[in-house]
């Protein structure tokens, strides 16, 4: 059963890892947004002040180069690595478990 306990534990790193990372993800893009928003009614206030009818240049609230939504792109590669571990070592536990069993 040794073997078989760390698959399970292997499996369960993995499920921390990826909830770990997809946290991040969710606070970078909460983040992101706020920036945006902030942005965006300063940007509006300084233009209604300086007599330009609140009007907004959209292109100053674009992402930054490297990210998407606020969300650096090697988070989302290492989400979608942590997926694949997942689905590799959940695999190799289902099988051990089915030559157990079987």
């Amino acid at each position: 059963y040794e073997t078989l306990n760390m698959q399970i534990q292997q499996v369960i790193q993995t499920v921390l890892r990826f909830c770990g990372l997809e946290e991040a993800l969710i606070f970078d893009a909460n983040t992101s947004m706020q920036r945006k928003r902030s942005m965006k009614i300063e940007m509006e206030n300084t233009s209604i002040t300086s007599g330009q009818w609140g009007v907004v240049d959209e292109s100053v609230l674009e992402n930054p180069v490297g990210t998407i939504e606020g969300v650096p792109t090697y988070v989302i590669t290492r989400l979608d690595d942590a997926y694949d571990d997942f689905c590799q070592q959940l695999y190799r536990l289902m099988n051990m478990l089915n030559e157990q069993g079987g």
